[in-house]
């Protein structure tokens, strides 16, 4: 199945688009158009007006997680698509803050607004995906990921209370993979399962399938050196020929999966396409 990924938002943009903390990407397959992740909520529909794509007529929406900056838009887009089918995994609507030493409590989970709008949705519509599950032909979407890795954590001081007593595991975070003819395509929107613990949860469905590309926010910002480092590797011995990082990465984890990964790296920047 032959298909293109499309950047709507993300960290980086250059004029005529905006940028903005955030991520969104349609991704045009087979006669079907999804959207992946809304943004924070500001250059959406900006940036898909001056790429000359319509945020009406979708298929389906998928949110990788419940966070404000890739659900920012959800009302929005849901309003202008009543026959959509939504996908996410219903920790989705948990309460969530980010704690940082010296700072208030944030509140970073989505708005009431958007909880609302997908509560709202017709049992048709609303699909909860807590397993790996076949969305439409040749386009898998993970469910929740295992978390196996001893390297890797959510990338945070995140919790579903404002004073902290609740970690937050994150166990919404959710990725797509997507069948082509000569491998598969890989679709992170945070990865705050960890890339080793998304790509292992992935190859372990796959029977043999190659992966060969590797696209969105890795959620390395603040990740120290050794786990940068060891990413690097998993990804190396995983095998994949392209690697497209985007929002989250981090510009440092970013020079270096450049200059160390085996594959091709092209970072991720609004109006950016990728052929699948």
């Amino acid at each position: 199945m032959s298909g293109k990924i499309t950047f709507l938002v993300d960290n980086r943009a250059e004029k005529p688009f905006f940028s903005e903390h955030g991520l969104a990407m349609m991704l045009e397959i087979g006669g079907k158009r999804l959207l992946f992740d809304t943004g924070q909520g500001k250059v959406l529909f900006h940036n898909a007006e001056k790429l000359g794509i319509s945020l009406s007529g979708l298929d389906a929406l998928i949110l990788s997680h419940g966070h404000y900056d890739h659900g920012g838009n959800l009302a929005k887009v849901l309003s202008l698509n009543p026959a959509i089918h939504f996908f996410a995994h219903p920790d989705c609507l948990l309460p969530r803050w980010s704690l940082q030493p010296g700072k208030s409590p944030k509140q970073i989970g989505l708005s009431q607004e958007n909880k609302a709008a997908i509560i709202n949705l017709s049992s048709r519509q609303l699909h909860w995906c807590e397993k790996p599950a076949e969305i439409m032909p040749g386009v898998w979407i993970t469910g929740a990921v295992p978390r196996k890795s001893c390297f890797e954590d959510v990338g945070g001081s995140f919790y579903q209370d404002e004073i902290g007593n609740i970690p937050d595991m994150l166990f919404d975070d959710i990725s797509l993979w997507v069948e082509g003819e000569s491998g598969c395509t890989v679709i992170c929107g945070c990865c705050h399962s960890g890339v080793k613990n998304t790509l292992d949860h992935i190859v372990s469905q796959l029977n043999g399938m190659q992966i060969n590309s590797l696209v969105g926010g890795f959620h390395l910002l603040h990740a120290k050196s050794e786990r940068i480092t060891k990413t690097i590797s998993c990804i190396n011995e995983t095998g994949i020929k392209r690697v497209v990082p985007a929002h989250c990465t981090g510009d440092a984890a970013m020079v270096r999966l450049e200059k160390n990964l085996d594959a091709e790296v092209q970072p991720g920047i609004v109006g950016l396409q990728v052929e699948i």
